[in-house]
C-alpha cells in the first residue's frame, strides 16, 4: 500500500439487472470483460441490506442509521434550519387517471420551471396558512416543518414512480389528516393558473403533491467521514455530506476523470455514485463498464493506487476487493446464483 492509495467504493444506480447482465456477459468473448470476471469472480462477496436509494447512501457511508430524508435535505435548503423539528417532503408530482386508480409520476418527469414552483409554492402556503403549515426551501424543493414528532409513515416516492397509489398512501394515527391535505391540495392545484397553462401547452399537471421522506434528525447517530468524499450531485448527499463533514465533488463518468480530478489532500476514501449512459443493449453496458470502470479499476489495485475496493449494482449482494484477492486464479466463475436483485 503506497502513502496515496485509495479506498473506492463504485456505485452503479440504476444498474442493469442481475439476469440481464448474466446473460448477456455470455454473449461476449471472454477478453472484452477480462475485469468483470477477474474481479467479480475472485472478490468477497457481501450481504446487502437497504432496500432502498437513501438507506443505501447512508449505508455506504457507514452511518449506523439512514438520517431522516426530509431532514437532511431541508438541513442545507432551508433557512432556519433546525435540528429539533420533524420534516417532512412535500413533492409537486402528477397523479394520472388510470381506470380505477392512479398512478403517479414524480416531479423530475414534470420539468417544472423556477417560476412555476414560486407560484404553486405561494398558493399552498396561503391556503393552509390557517393551519399554521407553509412550505420552507428553495426552488422546487418543498418541506414542512413541524414542532414536533407526528406518527407518520410513508413510502420512498422513488418507489412510487408510475405506479399505482392505491394502497400507498402514508400510514399512521395522523396519516388523514395528511391525505386530506393532499387531497385539498390537489383540487387547489387544478385550478391553478400554472396548470391551465400547461394544459393549453400540451404538458403534464403538477396536480398534486406527495408527503414523504418524515423525520428528525439525530445527531448521536451521525458517523463523522471527513476523511471521505463523495462523488454525486444528488440533493441527499449535498445533506448528508454536511451532517458527516465529507467533502461533496461533482460526479464523474469513467475511472480516469476521477483519477485526475481526485484531491488526495482531502481524504482517501471515496463514494463514486454512477449512472450509466443511455446504451441500446445489455452488451454495450457490460463494454462501458468494463472500459470506464472495471479495468482500470483493476489496474489500481495492482498497481497500488487503490488498496480496497467496493463494487455495488444494487443487488442483494456486493463485491470487496483488496490486491491480494486478484490471487485467487481458482476462483473463474461469477457466482450469480447467489444474487439477486
Amino acid at each position: 500500500m503506497t502513502q496515496e492509495s485509495q479506498a473506492l467504493t463504485l456505485w452503479v444506480s440504476p444498474a442493469l439487472g442481475v439476469q440481464e447482465v448474466a446473460h448477456a456477459s455470455k454473449g461476449l468473448e471472454k477478453k472484452q470483460l477480462a475485469a468483470w470476471h477477474k474481479l467479480l469472480s475472485r472478490g468477497d462477496l457481501i450481504p446487502q441490506q437497504p432496500k432502498h436509494f437513501y438507506a443505501k447512501a447512508a449505508y455506504l457511508m457507514h452511518q449506523k442509521a439512514m438520517p431522516a430524508i426530509a431532514a437532511t435535505e431541508a438541513s442545507y435548503q432551508v433557512l432556519g434550519f433546525n435540528e429539533q423539528d420533524f420534516w417532512l417532503k412535500v413533492s409537486p408530482v402528477h397523479l394520472r387517471p388510470d381506470r380505477d386508480t392512479l398512478v403517479l409520476i414524480p416531479e423530475n418527469e414534470l420539468a417544472v420551471t423556477v417560476d412555476e414552483a414560486k407560484s404553486l409554492k405561494f398558493a399552498f402556503n396561503r391556503h393552509f396558512e390557517a393551519e399554521g403549515l407553509q412550505l420552507e426551501g428553495t426552488g422546487q424543493a418543498w418541506f414542512l416543518r413541524l414542532p414536533q414528532v407526528i406518527d407518520f409513515k410513508s413510502d420512498i416516492l422513488d418507489s412510487l414512480k408510475y405506479a399505482s397509489i392505491q394502497g400507498r398512501y402514508p400510514t399512521g394515527a395522523s396519516a388523514s389528516y395528511w391525505r386530506r391535505l393532499m387531497n385539498e391540495a390537489q383540487m387547489l392545484f387544478h385550478t391553478h393558473p400554472v396548470n391551465e397553462r400547461r394544459r393549453e401547452q400540451g404538458q403534464l399537471e403538477i396536480n398534486s403533491v406527495w408527503i414523504w421522506g418524515e423525520g428528525k434528525l439525530d445527531l448521536d447517530n451521525i458517523v463523522l467521514r471527513n476523511d471521505a468524499q463523495i462523488w454525486s450531485d444528488h440533493s441527499y448527499f449535498t445533506g448528508l455530506s454536511k451532517l458527516i463533514q465529507a467533502t461533496q465533488v461533482d460526479p464523474v463518468c469513467q475511472y480516469t476523470q476521477w483519477h485526475q480530478h481526485v484531491d488526495f489532500s482531502k481524504g482517501r476514501h471515496h463514494l463514486l455514485q454512477v449512472s450509466p449512459p443511455e446504451l441500446t443493449s445489455a452488451e454495450d453496458y457490460l463494454i462501458w463498464l468494463e472500459q470506464s470502470w472495471l479495468s482500470p479499476i483493476a489496474a489500481g489495485l495492482v498497481n497500488g493506487e487503490l488498496h480496497s475496493v467496493y463494487i455495488d449494482f444494487d443487488y442483494s449482494m456486493g463485491w470487496l476487493l483488496e490486491p491480494r484477492y486478484l490471487k485467487r486464479f481458482w476462483r473463474r466463475n461469477i457466482p450469480f446464483k447467489m444474487i439477486k436483485e
